[in-house]
């Protein structure tokens, strides 16, 4: 299953503007902190096995060529 992510709607800069709640429009400010006086956080991001009788082994982050990198914190399961 391929999910993508996209910069501004799932994801942003995890510096400065993470602190702004209302940038993503499929995500949300999981945390924010100061990093050498300026502002960080990290995104809270969910999502729906579509195929919940199959077990989760693996992620990958396939790169589109674009300039962001986004980072894996942490994963849960129900």
């Amino acid at each position: 299953m391929t999910i993508p992510l996209l910069y501004g709607i799932d994801i942003r800069e995890w510096k400065d503007d993470a602190v702004r709640g209302d940038i993503q429009k499929n995500a949300s400010v999981a945390w924010t902190g100061n990093l050498h006086g300026g502002s960080v956080g990290v995104f809270l991001k969910t999502y729906s096995n579509p195929h919940p009788e199959e077990e989760v082994e693996s992620f990958d982050f396939v790169s589109g060529l674009t300039r962001c990198a986004p980072f894996l914190v942490a994963v849960s399961t129900e």
